[in-house]
């Protein structure tokens, strides 16, 4: 499963939604493996068949300011996609999760 529009657990408003996500995610399917995409991923937690990269790179790592610009940029540029290894991961997941949003894997797909 990947979790989309996580950003940054130092908004308690967005912290609070990603672990909702991931709650409802987990009442359904306890054993699920978790990504989540999120700007500022070393303000979560990871644990147990979790684990938060950074969009743009897929590492865990919070951009510069400077970077994240560049690379929003960038994005931008490319019609407002997320770079080609981004997309993959989530044209492969079983689920995709988007905070407040469930889109199906199928439909997602035929997006990217």
């Amino acid at each position: 499963m990947v979790l989309l529009h996580a950003y940054s657990s130092t908004n308690s408003g967005d912290g609070l939604l990603v672990e909702e996500a991931v709650k409802l995610v987990r009442s359904v399917d306890p054993s699920s493996t978790v990504t989540i995409l999120a700007l500022d991923p070393d303000s979560f937690a990871d644990g147990p068949r979790r684990t938060h990269v950074n969009p743009f790179t897929l590492k865990r790592e919070t951009l510069r300011s400077l970077d994240l610009a560049s690379r929003s940029i960038a994005s931008v540029l490319r019609g407002g996609r997320l770079p080609k290894a981004a997309r993959l991961l989530i044209s492969n997941a079983d689920l995709v999760v988007g905070v407040g949003v469930v889109i199906s894997a199928a439909a997602t797909r035929s997006r990217l």
